[in-house]
């Protein structure tokens, strides 16, 4: 299957701070916005205000993830979140609640993001459900003892197996390797924290290197 190859991977700036979004903004090299209710608690003001100014500062996608417990109550919520803004995505989390959200709010044509997603079965229930993106925190499940660059293979390997259209983003990404390796895998987004984009184009040789010339081009001019 070449279906993912072709696609351009997109870079999602995990942080709920508008500060940490104009810095990354400037690399010009971010698609959009994932949150989380820990991320967004940092913040100060209202929830809504902070998530209406990441809209406002990134041209992409801003994904926000429920905090109700209850399939009733994660739709309510997810609803008023759509209703924020056009380029709000709700979060859902990979939960026997969620999945009948999932399922309910694709009927209504909101776009959800199936998150915390940590085996295949749930990303497979959570895409026939109609979930349009799936996140698999990486970094979460390693310190829990599993793979998690192996299950973001596994979940686009099966995706890919039944033309399944739902985008898979990986989350919680800790350095340039995970980075490097779920964009071999063909995965549609990573999500990464401010600190590890600065750590993208941060390599001892390319800094040796770029001494070593300025040094001969000094030498050569006297």
């Amino acid at each position: 299957m070449q279906r993912r190859g072709r696609r351009r991977v997109q870079i999602y700036l995990e942080t709920a701070s508008p500060d940490e979004l104009r810095e990354g903004l400037g690399w010009r090299v971010v698609d959009g916005v994932t949150t989380n209710p820990s991320l967004l608690a940092r913040q100060s003001g209202d929830s809504a205000d902070v998530l209406l100014e990441l809209c406002k500062l990134v041209p992409g996608p801003v994904l926000v993830e429920v905090t109700a417990q209850d399939t009733a109550g994660m739709i309510e919520e997810a609803e008023g979140l759509a209703g924020l803004h056009e380029r709000l995505l709700v979060r859902i989390p990979c939960t026997p609640a969620g999945i009948p959200a999932i399922a309910a709010l694709a009927d209504r044509r909101i776009p959800v993001d199936a998150s915390l997603c940590f085996s295949v079965t749930q990303a497979l229930m959570a895409a026939k459900a109609g979930a349009r993106f799936l996140s698999a925190p990486v970094g979460a499940l390693d310190g829990a003892g599993g793979d998690g660059l192996a299950l973001v293979g596994a979940i686009i390997t099966v995706l890919d197996q039944y033309e399944i259209k739902t985008s898979v983003q990986a989350t919680d990404l800790e350095h340039p390797g995970h980075v490097a390796e779920v964009a071999r895998m063909g995965a549609d987004a990573a999500a990464i924290s401010l600190g590890l984009l600065r750590r993208l184009v941060d390599h001892p040789l390319t800094e040796a290197h770029r001494r070593d010339r300025i040094d001969r081009w000094r030498r050569a001019q006297n």
